[in-house]
């Protein structure tokens, strides 16, 4: 039974089997329910769509790009890699082409534990929404549609569900008729503004950990098609996703996003099986990089 809302923001009931199903399939895949408990935002989205995923960490996003945010071993300056407005551009495009957008919570394995924002550590969310409110005092902000696959949410700082913000003004603003005043206890869907989502002064306030995007539009520049295996210096890597630091907008994959994902673990002694139970070390390296084509390549 799947719960939300219709286009007119009446609240609808579907009695479906397609998540059962896909939930039966990867325990399949993974040898078990218990070893496919867990895991990466990102390993999901690349598994049901084969799409590129990219992780952005939060601890890497600062007020503006390119900021000065300390020095290294040299004394040279290092320079903050994204902005705010950066990521909330990426975020409104994202969203608008309908990729799969899906952000994480710090923990140490458990999510029965809370962060200071109380919702789950250890967690995955998706991200509905990402627009900017205007207030009665003339002031705007921007704020992200945040949904808990558990269809409860916790979260207890600005904008939640308690907020005395919230006016039925205010709410016309929230993205797919979501009222946060009761959505976020009924549904898990909850607003939080950016300034909350990014890294905070002390690292121990963050709501959230990391942000990941699928990249599923073929008229982004990417195909299906693969060029042969090249070498690659100097790269970075973002889960399971290879991108140069001379960034030329061409991105890499290694065939560890996928393979990985095909395998169980014998938690006892840390070895990998593959399915059909032949082991295949303690440790998986990539084995090969490949090169996503770009419209008007040959």
């Amino acid at each position: 039974m799947v719960t939300g809302t219709d286009g007119d923001g009446n609240d609808v009931t579907f009695n479906v089997l397609w998540p059962a199903i896909i939930e039966k399939v990867w325990a399949k895949v993974k040898h078990g329910y218990f070893q496919a408990s867990g895991g990466f935002v990102a390993t999901g989205i690349r598994f049901l769509t084969g799409a590129p995923v990219i992780l952005y960490d939060v601890q890497d996003i600062y007020p503006t790009k390119g900021e000065v945010i300390g020095q290294d071993s040299d004394g040279n300056d290092i320079l903050a890699p994204y902005g705010y407005d950066e990521i909330f551009s990426m975020l409104e495009d994202a969203i608008a082409a309908n990729y799969v957008v899906g952000v994480g919570t710090d923990g140490n394995g458990s999510d029965s534990e809370k962060n200071a924002c109380n919702i789950a550590m250890s967690h995955a969310y998706s991200i509905l929404g990402a627009f900017t409110i205007d207030h009665v005092d003339g002031s705007s902000e921007r704020a992200l549609l945040i949904r808990n696959p558990w269809g409860t949410a916790n979260y207890n700082g600005p904008l939640s569900k308690d907020d005395s913000l919230w006016t039925n003004d205010l709410v016309q603003q929230v993205p797919l008729n979501v009222d946060p005043r009761t959505d976020q206890e009924a549904y898990g869907m909850f607003v939080v503004p950016f300034t909350r989502f990014v890294q905070q002064d002390d690292p121990s306030d963050d709501c959230f950990s990391d942000l990941q995007i699928g990249h599923l539009r073929d008229d982004e520049g990417y195909s299906n098609d693969w060029y042969d295996l090249e070498d690659i210096e100097d790269e970075t890597v973002h889960n399971f996703v290879v991108q140069p630091r001379e960034n030329d907008g061409d991105l890499y994959f290694t065939t560890e996003g996928y393979y990985y994902n095909m395998l169980h673990e014998d938690c006892t002694t840390g070895t990998y099986y593959d399915y059909y139970g032949n082991s295949v070390g303690t440790r998986i390296q990539p084995l090969v990089f490949f090169k996503v084509q770009k419209e008007g390549e040959s």
